[in-house]
């Protein structure tokens, strides 16, 4: 994206990542610089979800932040072990009535886009996956691979 922007306006953009605290570090990093036009923030579903999980954030993100434009969406798919013995997602919900808590599923972490798309999930069709969260996609696509957890709900790029 950097590289494109320069190219696109002829100026250098430099980019630097600012990770932790779930998006909130870098958030408040570009919310606090000079309003000069000269600092963009990537946002992510993060940085939405983050302002109904802290109480007390440094910063307003719906008020010090102003979208500027649009630049990728990222679908989310539902993955589950090909060890359960569900092939449809009608399948999938009825075996996880049918085991209540006994269906684990893997996130990214608590709060991510990944865990609430499955609490989501969890109400929408009165089911109860355990939560298991981890440090990250990799690890968890890696359990899930491995038959510890059953499901997982994540991003297409992962």
């Amino acid at each position: 994206m950097g590289q494109w922007l320069s190219e696109r306006f002829s100026q250098p953009f430099v980019i630097e990542n600012r990770p932790g605290a779930g998006t909130n570090i870098g958030a408040e990093v570009v919310v606090k610089s000079p309003p000069d036009g000269y600092t963009l923030l990537l946002v992510a579903a993060a940085n939405a979800i983050n302002v109904t999980l802290y109480d007390k954030l440094n910063f307003n993100f719906i008020k010090d932040v102003v979208p500027v434009a649009r630049i990728t969406d990222t679908p989310l798919v539902m993955e589950v072990n090909p060890a359960l013995p569900t092939r449809t997602i009608s399948e999938f919900i009825a075996y996880a009535k049918g085991n209540p808590s006994k269906v684990n599923m893997a996130s990214a972490g608590n709060g991510t886009v990944q865990h609430v798309a499955g609490e989501l999930f969890n109400i929408s069709t009165g089911i109860e996956l355990r939560h298991v969260p981890y440090r990250g996609s990799p690890q968890a696509l890696t359990d899930l691979l491995g038959g510890q957890v059953q499901i997982m709900f994540d991003t297409v790029p992962s």
